[in-house]
């Protein structure tokens, strides 16, 4: 990502094996002074050099300990080989 980018958050929920149209998601951000989650929740956008971790929950009512969460390290302007891998 460069400093200024704004990109549409994009992802599909799997439920045994189908999609599941309009999942709730819960997107944020470690470090909003590096990557931004903007108002709904739809986009993000890049304020700083560095490196944030994007964590996204899935949000049920019916699963209310074990909620599913993916979490990615986001870097900006921060060379490939610099940039953190998360497993």
């Amino acid at each position: 990502m460069a400093i200024g980018d704004r990109i549409p958050v994009a992802v599909t929920v799997l439920v045994d094996g189908d999609t599941l149209p309009n999942p709730r998601l819960l997107v944020a951000s470690g470090d909003t002074s590096i990557v931004a989650v903007l108002s709904g929740g739809d986009s993000i956008a890049a304020r700083a050099r560095g490196t944030a971790r994007l964590t996204i929950r899935f949000v049920n009512a019916i699963l209310t300990e074990s909620v599913p969460t993916t979490a990615v390290t986001l870097c900006v302007n921060v060379p490939l080989t610099n940039c953190p891998q998360v497993p």
